[in-house]
């Protein structure tokens, strides 16, 4: 399915982690469909190329932080009301992967017990207090217009719960587990909240150059935006609560056969078998403990 150039004309996105890889092929599919984007990135030099690829483009504004201190979300949601007066979307993508740990952690996956405390704190820090921290800040606007969409990059099952890839996956898991809390207290709201993971390793620099990978099998970044535009346009204003596999989504078919092919509900629940269920009966008004 492909998106006119102005089928988000006027839409204030925030994307964080926006100067390399995912991000980065988000921003651009983005500012091609019209919209508004507050690029966030701990780089500044990732941020001043990106701002030089743009150069003149009035829809672009950069933002170099640091994500998970306690004041980032509030910084952010500040920022893009000042550079565009509303905000319509954020994509959580910003996050630090296992390459953090050490250099040969392709090769010689650490063991959970070989993380540091430090490093546990850090990848907490950015990969599941940052995306809290910015949709607490961000809600309350979009609640106000009736409308906002809160897309949250994860990954998958596998690398989640997988040997050696703690603290990466755990905290990712969080991320997931939050949004699909948010897609539950924001139902009526005119807000949204959905996950998209690329489905397959993708070529970022999550994947280091010198990894003992065949670069040209890794998935791209850019197969992230049908599925990531999709949610964000007034097609994808009626789903929340969804996660969506970007290599299962199929640009050439009916949007009604990509979303089957692509879509599961979010956080696993499609494996839950039945146990969802609220475990606290409150006692009517009025009623004697």
């Amino acid at each position: 399915m492909q998106f006119p150039t102005d089928s988000l004309r006027g839409r204030s996105i925030i994307v964080t982690g926006a100067a390399s890889g995912i991000g980065l092929a988000l921003a651009r599919a983005l500012l091609r469909c019209g919209a508004r984007v507050l690029a966030v990135d701990a780089s500044a030099p990732g941020l001043d190329r990106f701002a030089t690829e743009e150069a003149g483009n009035a829809d672009l504004r950069c933002m170099t932080l640091q994500l998970g201190a306690s004041d980032c979300g509030e910084r952010v949601a500040a920022e893009a009301l000042k550079a565009f007066g509303r905000i319509d979307g954020l994509i959580n993508n910003a996050g630090i992967g296992r390459h953090a740990i050490r250099d040969d952690v392709f090769q010689k996956p650490l063991k959970f017990w070989e993380t540091t405390p430090e490093m546990w704190e850090r990848f907490i820090a950015v990969n599941s207090t940052a995306p809290f921290l910015l949709m607490r800040a961000v809600v309350p606007h979009m609640i106000a217009q009736k409308s906002g969409r809160i897309i949250s990059v994860t990954t998958s099952l596998s690398s989640m719960i997988g040997g050696g890839m703690s603290p990466y996956g755990p905290t990712k898991a969080a991320a997931e587990a939050l949004t699909a809390c948010a897609a539950n207290d924001l139902q009526g709201t005119g807000v949204t909240a959905n996950v998209v993971v690329p489905g397959a390793t993708t070529d970022t620099g999550m994947v280091p150059a010198h990894a003992p990978i065949v670069r040209e099998n890794l998935a791209r970044p850019e197969a992230m935006a049908p599925p990531v535009l999709w949610l964000l346009s007034d097609l994808g204003a009626g789903t929340t609560g969804m996660r969506f596999r970007a290599n299962l989504w199929d640009t050439g078919a009916p949007v009604e056969q990509a979303f089957a092919a692509a879509g599961q509900p979010v956080a696993w629940t499609s494996i839950s078998q039945g146990q969802l269920v609220d475990l606290v009966q409150l006692k009517p008004q009025g009623a004697k403990a």
